[in-house]
């Protein structure tokens, strides 16, 4: 991904929104990771009945805290790239003031010696663009990664929706409802990615 040469977007609103989105993700995630608990109670209880629930509990657990990880890894990254934008903003800065000086600069008793400063400042300012522009590559693909796990969590869902038909009984219900909430969660958490990858794709625009 390439940032355009002048960022436009204040990263500082960018990691602040993204914050908010992924603090909604990681509500979610925790609803998820409470479902599997209760459910993991009900297959203990169960015995050898349920005993085929115990993968899908157990998958549904590891969603759960690979999920809450991952969040955490964005949040990291998304305040990393709020202060590498500052860096960055700062540079453009002083090579814009620079710029409206040059000619007088140029024309000024050994000016031509600051002119390899200038060359160095711009490099380091195209450095500090590849390295956003690299942070928000990583976002979006830790973004990818929560949204590959919620659609396997699809499947989770549909799995223990089988199992609970093939239990039948009074556990049906209980089963039926854990493929209910954890396909509800999945759907939000994927809804929110997708918001904060949009995010990602305006400040890269």
């Amino acid at each position: 991904m390439e940032l355009n040469a002048a960022v436009k977007q204040d990263f500082y609103v960018l990691a602040v929104t993204l914050a908010a989105r992924l603090n909604e993700i990681l509500l979610e995630a925790r609803k998820i990771s409470l479902e599997a608990m209760n459910a993991k109670a009900l297959v203990a209880r169960g015995g050898l009945e349920m005993r085929t629930f115990k993968p899908i509990t157990d998958y549904m657990s590891l969603l759960a805290k690979e999920t809450i990880a991952v969040v955490s890894d964005i949040n990291e990254a998304a305040l990393h790239l709020a202060h590498q934008s500052l860096q960055e903003m700062r540079l453009r800065d002083v090579m814009r003031q620079i710029s409206v000086r040059l000619p007088d600069i140029e024309q000024a008793p050994f000016g031509q010696s600051v002119l390899p400063s200038l060359d160095a400042l711009e490099t380091d300012v195209r450095n500090q663009q590849g390295a956003l522009a690299e942070k928000i590559d990583h976002l979006a693909d830790l973004l990818g990664s929560i949204d590959q796990k919620m659609r396997a969590a699809r499947v989770v869902s549909a799995t223990a929706r089988i199992e609970a038909a093939v239990c039948g009984g009074s556990c049906e219900k209980h089963f039926l409802d854990v493929a209910a909430n954890l396909e509800t969660a999945a759907r939000l958490i994927r809804t929110r990615v997708t918001d904060c990858r949009k995010q990602l794709l305006t400040a890269s625009q």
